[in-house]
């Protein structure tokens, strides 16, 4: 079975790799069960990066792709409303109803849908739970998270059926959607033991909302509760962080977080809809070399110089000077002060730069040679006071 599972994963990863797919028809099934099998062999990272070529590849949709993300740090067990819609599709006597729902308008949605539920549910029909849950699973396909979350609701208020983690994780994110992350909070404080997978998500909401702060308390109380966090989670803060532009919190990261910046960063920079600069890398690069990490950290700062604009140039290149010299790279500390030079404007700060850059590399005969430099320049801004 295990060879089987392994043969599927590689098909569908070559698959995902290309634009048409091969021909594949992606469904729910296919894809959850390649991810169930890659998590049970500790292959996470292998899961979020097949995950993310079929979100990029336009395989699945974006709500798909999220409901198969949201239960990537949880169990297994979350993943069966998927693996029953696999075709996302109710089963054919809920597929009326479901056409009947789907066509109604925003406005009014409480005094439209409970009628028809209860009207179908007083026809003598008989409706489970799975069948529900894939109900709702199709509604979010398409969008209509304002229809889903009052089936959802009526699940729990009419039927008065017990909730699984998975429904509650999709309450969540439906309030959230519907009505905000503030109101999805509240919801979850009325939740008597939220697991992983409702932190997860309702951290997620708060992510989306690019709101930091409450994003980071939702993580502190997840790791003081002791679960373990998967990569979503930590790939979610990371991407608050670069999306707010609040590079700072990069560097303070543990070692186990900073490897995943690099992703993060290569992921932001192929979407078209997220804006990245330089200093999104260059905390990335100080955060690897306060790690020890200097190779990646001097790829990092190579990456940092496609996103340089002319209006900070100066001050790019003279923090890379420092940034350049701390990790020992002299041939790119004279690259960068080149560059520099041939701005046409130095001024004091620059030769302060490429002169402790210079010091800090044990190099005194280059140094000595900048201040002579420095000494003799006729028209170096405010030259009339080097430090």
């Amino acid at each position: 079975m295990n060879g089987q599972m392994a043969e599927a994963v590689e098909a569908l990863q070559k698959a995902a790799n290309l634009e048409n797919g091969l021909g594949w028809k992606f469904n729910h099934l296919t894809v959850a069960s390649c991810l169930v099998y890659l998590k049970k062999t500790g292959d996470v990272e292998v899961a979020h990066e097949l995950l993310r070529l079929l979100r990029e590849r336009g395989h699945l949709t974006p709500a798909v792709c999220d409901e198969l993300e949201n239960c990537m740090d949880d169990e297994p067990q979350v993943f069966s409303p998927l693996f029953y819609s696999a075709q996302a599709t109710p089963p054919p006597p809920l597929q009326s109803l479901y056409r009947r729902i789907s066509r109604l308008g925003n406005e009014n949605l409480g005094a439209s849908i409970p009628p028809m539920l209860n009207q179908w549910v007083a026809q003598a029909r008989d409706i489970k739970q799975l069948e529900l849950q894939a109900f709702i699973v199709k509604l979010r396909k398409s969008n209509l998270h304002n229809h889903a979350l009052h089936v959802s609701t009526w699940i729990s208020d009419k039927l008065k059926l017990d909730l699984t983690l998975g429904d509650i994780a999709t309450r969540i994110d439906l309030i959230s959607k519907v009505h905000g992350p503030e109101d999805a909070h509240k919801y979850f404080h009325g939740i008597p033991d939220p697991g992983l997978q409702a932190y997860s998500v309702l951290l997620r909401c708060f992510a989306q909302h690019k709101l930091s702060d409450k994003a980071e308390t939702i993580f502190q109380e997840m790791k003081e509760l002791g679960f373990v966090i998967g990569i979503g989670s930590y790939n979610t803060m990371l991407g608050v962080y670069f999306k707010n532009g609040e590079h700072g919190k990069l560097d303070v990261l543990p070692v186990s977080d900073i490897e995943r910046m690099e992703k993060i960063l290569l992921k932001m920079e192929a979407d078209p809809l997220v804006t990245i600069n330089w200093r999104g890398y260059v905390a990335a690069a100080k955060a690897f070399m306060k790690a020890g990490q200097l190779e990646k950290a001097f790829t990092m700062l190579k990456r940092s110089e496609k996103f340089i604009s002319n209006c900070a140039r100066e001050i790019f290149y003279e923090r890379m000077l420092s940034l350049y010299a701390a990790i020992g790279k002299k041939d790119e500390v004279h690259r960068i002060w080149n560059l520099y030079k041939n701005m046409g404007k130095l001024n004091n700060n620059g030769y302060r730069c490429m002169l402790v850059s210079l010091v800090k590399m044990d190099d005194i005969d280059g140094a000595e040679k900048i201040v002579e430099e420095w000494q003799t320049l006729k028209n170096c801004v405010n030259c009339e006071t080097m430090f």
